[in-house]
């Protein structure tokens, strides 16, 4: 997310186009090698509306305009989470969290599936689905019928 800009981000069609990557640096392409579109909550669209700046051709950089690293964005989530009282696993957790709360909330497991791992091997979408199955969720509720057949 730290090499996307603002021409990627169509707020008319709500969608984001993922064509780049930032990895310690060095822009490439994004994993799997080939652009992607993402779509956009209202909320989200909105966010990024009264977001938007001039500052620079990225949508997250830095006040003095230089992009985002990795570390800069490691340390400021685990400052974050210091300051709310809670454990710091590192940014990609927050991926699960975003699953873990699609499947407390009752979505359909397919929807989960996409969301989690749209762009894995379904291999590894296969072992991410299982953990899910018998977690506990919010007051003890456990997401149900998360267990997937593979199907290439």
């Amino acid at each position: 997310m730290i090499a996307l800009e603002w021409t990627d981000v169509d707020l008319v069609n709500r969608q984001l186009c993922i064509r780049r990557s930032d990895w310690n640096g060095q822009v490439t392409t994004p994993k799997g090698g080939r652009l992607r579109h993402v779509p956009l909550t209202r909320r989200l669209a909105a966010a990024l509306s009264e977001h938007r700046h001039l500052r620079s051709a990225r949508v997250l950089c830095q006040d003095d305009t230089e992009p985002l690293t990795r570390q800069i964005v490691q340390t400021r989530a685990k400052r974050a989470a210091r300051k709310a009282g809670l454990q710091h696993h590192g940014v990609h957790i927050l991926r699960h969290t975003f699953c873990s709360h699609l499947a407390m909330r009752g979505a359909p497991a397919r929807a989960i599936l996409v969301a989690w791992a749209r762009f894995m091997e379904y291999g590894m979408k296969w072992d991410y689905s299982l953990r899910f199955d018998g977690a506990g969720g919010e007051g003890g509720r456990s997401p149900t019928g998360l267990r997937l057949t593979f199907d290439p």
